[in-house]
């Protein structure tokens, strides 16, 4: 066998080695992002897309910056800007081994735990008496807006009662 042979049947064995290795076994990364709150049970957006109610868990295919919405009855809303970070076997160069040639699966588990307050609802009472409250005021401006609308037309009323004639009919203007 000739010199310059043997280093290409190595090249080839080594490659046909990575390919079966890499087409067996390797099932990638999985990525995932769950989000729990205090307590649970919220509505979940993400992005701006409903995705279910806590805890939940969500498939993500990218590191970056996700926004999340978290709604719940008698709970304020609460939107948090979450940011994935990316872990090193993810890294550019290093996500071609940890995704292709990495027997099993790689899990990347982001966990996201929020805790939701209290929507602060006034008391009953407080609520009557502000209606009261507001309701005495719009009938005083509704009784001075009358008052002013009375004197507007008596005042300009005047004029007209001096161009009044024998039959009574006033010409209009």
């Amino acid at each position: 066998m000739p010199k310059c042979q043997a280093p290409v049947l190595l090249a080839l064995l080594v490659l046909s080695v990575l390919a079966v290795a890499a087409g067996t076994g390797c099932n990638g990364v999985r990525r995932r992002l769950t989000i729990r709150t205090d307590p649970p049970g919220a509505t979940v957006w993400v992005n701006d897309q409903e995705i279910g109610r806590t805890p939940i868990s969500h498939n993500i295919t990218y590191s970056g910056t996700y926004k999340i919405r978290l709604a719940m009855e008698g709970k304020k809303t609460k939107t948090v800007m979450y940011a994935v970070k990316t872990p090193w076997y993810l890294w550019p160069g290093v996500d071609f081994i940890s995704e292709n040639l990495v027997p099993g699966e790689l899990r990347d588990q982001q966990i996201c735990d929020e805790r939701l307050e209290p929507d602060l609802v006034a008391a009953p009472e407080e609520l009557f008496e502000n209606a009261a409250q507001m309701r005495q005021e719009a009938h005083q401006q509704a009784d001075l807006n009358r008052y002013q609308q009375n004197t507007a037309s008596r005042d300009s009323a005047e004029p007209a009662a001096e161009r009044l004639s024998e039959s009574g009919w006033v010409k209009p203007d």
